[in-house]
């Protein structure tokens, strides 16, 4: 039993570190790589290793458990080439237990209050209308069948009440009653509904249709940027000021409406270590059900490289059980603390690893830093992942964009200023451009804000283009580049004035059908 408990400790796969560095290349190390595998080898033929360049381990894998708790007790600090073995291993999360427990305590979730009413506000009072019954049944008998008769008429307030009379003949009755006779008329099975009159212009903020959720898990290990990042893009911090956020507790939910009727459910998940265990435990079926994107953030000077590509692991391998649809992107942060010429080749070098740590997932990678474009780049991309209506919203501008005979045309969402579609007609130079553009207006925006003014237009113009940045619809800024001198301003604004309508309807129409959409499959 003392055995069995023993090896119980151990997992069949396990990280080897402090090994030779020589042992990463491709060409010089092939027959030390061979006498590397062969320490291993001799407690099991079937052993497969994963070199892991850049983060300095080698991951081994043994069939059974047997020969890996076998191969760690004795190779632990095993000398090689003048270096000494760190074996650490890989120990796969275990849920529950196969004795009875008592319950673990749940976490509690107080509901907010609702919202105050806004100052002056009072409840209307609507008395109800009297309606003489008789008297409807007289019109009834004196319209044609199919007309309609108003009884009540309307106001700001209320609607008007109005009959249809059935177009099949009415059919008479008798109803005895306190010895009299009262001739009634009996409406057919089917009844004719009528439409509801058009609300008043003050209360259509009541009935915007219903919004479209989108969960979003932001995690990573503790002081990775994560928190940083969600302050700049979405709470309109600029990078100096987020020094004074405090690491993160647990789970802060964010709701953020984005582009009116599509509303990010925003998870940022503490990565202390306290944390983390309980999401995979307690929380996990709160934390990993019905995710839409998730979003790890490595930090790439984090000392810990070990255990934070177990903890992206284990996030992956929760996504795919409770969220298999779901898209991952990982974003290796903090890259200004990189050299510039050593920036692409560490990017790569991260990619190729966590390529082969994904599998089978996929997922999409960026490179950023709160103190440059990058971190637009990578949020835009994000984002535009999660609008519904992209491409029709990408077919229009491109249509728009060939009647302005633009170069090009930018939608901003208006809140964040992140990119959300673009139609580009000549080729330019400059692969971040967009981005520079979102960081640059974005901070002009806030300084108008600061001087309590709002950013409503704005032109620039030279001998080479002209820019011109104009509020487009409820939800969106425009930028059109226009290179041809001949074009007058005034035609371009007026333009941009005549094309607001159009993708006002546009933006309404998607949100509306989708939100039916949303309503018919709940």
């Amino acid at each position: 039993m003392e055995e069995e408990k023993e090896i119980q400790d151990y997992a069949c796969s396990f990280y080897v570190g402090r090994v030779p560095e020589t042992i990463f290349a491709t060409d010089e190390s092939t027959s030390l790589k061979a006498e590397f595998e062969a320490v291993f080898r001799t407690y099991g033929e079937d052993v497969s290793f994963n070199y892991l360049r850049s983060f300095g381990l080698v991951k081994v894998m043994y069939p059974t458990l047997g020969q890996a708790a076998l191969a760690q007790s004795n190779l632990h600090n095993h000398e090689f080439k003048g270096i000494n073995f760190k074996l650490k291993p890989i120990k796969p999360i275990i849920l529950g237990s196969r004795t009875l427990e008592i319950p673990k305590r749940t976490m509690q979730f107080l509901i907010s209050p609702p919202a105050s009413p806004p100052v002056g506000w009072d409840q209307t009072s609507e008395t109800s209308p009297c309606v003489d019954y008789t008297l409807v049944t007289a019109l009834a008998k004196l319209q044609l069948p199919g007309s309609t008769q108003e009884l009540h008429e309307g106001s700001e307030d209320t609607p008007s009440i109005v009959i249809v009379t059935p177009p099949e003949e009415i059919i008479p009755s008798v109803l005895q009653r306190d010895e009299q006779l009262i001739r009634m008329s009996v409406l057919p099975s089917c009844v004719v509904q009528t439409s509801r009159p058009p609300l008043p212009q003050h209360c259509k903020y009541m009935y915007t249709p219903t919004a479209m959720k989108k969960k979003v898990l932001l995690m990573g290990q503790s002081g990775s940027g994560k928190t940083s990042m969600r302050s700049i893009i979405f709470a309109n911090y600029v990078a100096r000021d987020t020094s004074r956020l405090q690491a993160t507790i647990d789970v802060e939910h964010s709701h953020i409406r984005f582009l009116g009727n599509l509303v990010l459910h925003l998870w940022d998940c503490g990565g202390q270590r306290a944390y983390r265990d309980s999401y995979f435990t307690s929380q996990r079926d709160s934390v990993f059900k019905n995710v839409e994107v998730l979003i790890y953030v490595f930090d790439v000077e984090s000392r810990e490289v070990e255990e934070d590509m177990h903890y992206y692991q284990t996030c992956l391998e929760a996504i795919m059980q409770n969220s298999p649809e779901a898209q991952v992107f990982c974003l290796i942060h903090k890259m200004d603390l990189i050299p510039e010429d050593q920036r692409q080749v560490v990017f790569a070098s991260k990619m190729s690893e966590l390529q082969k740590c994904s599998l089978p997932h996929k997922f999409t990678g960026f490179q950023t830093s709160i103190w440059d474009e990058t971190l637009y780049k990578a949020w835009s991309e994000i984002v535009r992942k999660l609008v519904p209506n992209i491409g029709s919203l990408q077919m229009h501008l491109d249509s728009f964009a060939g009647v302005l005979d633009a170069d090009e045309i930018l939608l901003f969402e208006k809140a964040t200023f992140l990119v959300i579609a673009h139609s580009v007609q000549h080729q330019h130079n400059d692969i971040h451009r967009f981005e520079k553009i979102s960081n640059i207006v974005k901070q002009f925006k806030l300084s108008c804000s600061k001087l309590q003014a709002q950013l409503h237009s704005m032109e620039v113009r030279n001998s080479s283009f002209a820019a011109f940045i104009d509020s487009f619809t409820a939800n969106t800024y425009v930028m059109v580049i226009i290179s041809d001198s001949s074009i007058p301003s005034a035609a371009t604004l007026l333009n941009i004035q005549n094309a607001r309508k159009h993708f006002e309807k546009l933006e309404q129409f998607e949100s509306g059908f989708l939100s039916s959409a949303v309503g018919l499959a709940g």
